[in-house]
């Protein structure tokens, strides 16, 4: 199934914020051969993960430009649209290196780990393959994220990248 492409009027059908054709220009340009290793499918599903994890796991400054869109971008803020295409590079940048954290950590889908072994005494703990912690943050891709994050009542951090 194609992805469907936020272009910047706040889409109810969008999945993503960036194509398999982006993001196999952008890996490619940083030598991430893992990317370039996946099947177009595992790519269109690394990155509807990737945009909706960033959607939902971020508190974004402003609001949403439709009440109704399936991402966190477009924003309103003040009222007035933030004019981008879709979403800010920087947003577009963060979804593509998490669909690429994605396919190196062999996570197919963002949710809580299903723990498989535990043992008490020398704490250790095993999960299972193919889930990302929604608790766990990316530094990096939070960095990206900075400007654009909600710093808390009377604060927006929201600003031209």
């Amino acid at each position: 199934m194609a992805l469907v492409i936020e272009d910047g009027t706040g889409r109810i059908d969008a999945d993503s914020f960036v194509s398999v054709a982006d993001a196999d220009i952008y890996h490619s340009g940083r030598g991430n051969t893992a990317w370039a290793s996946l099947t177009s499918d595992v790519k269109e599903q690394r990155l509807r993960n990737a945009a909706s994890y960033l959607s939902f796991s971020w508190s974004y400054g402003g609001s949403l430009y439709n009440l109704d869109q399936a991402l966190a971008f477009p924003r309103l803020i003040n009222g007035v649209k933030y004019d981008v295409s879709g979403a800010p590079a920087r947003v577009k940048q963060a979804q593509m290196e998490l669909a690429l954290q994605a396919s190196l950590t062999g996570a197919s889908a963002v949710g809580t780990a299903q723990v498989i072994r535990q043992k008490v005494d020398v704490i250790e703990t095993e999960y299972a393959e193919g889930v990302v912690s929604t608790s766990e943050r990316y530094p990096y891709v939070t960095n990206l994220l900075v400007p654009y994050l909600d710093g808390g009542p009377g604060q927006l951090k929201m600003v031209r990248a």
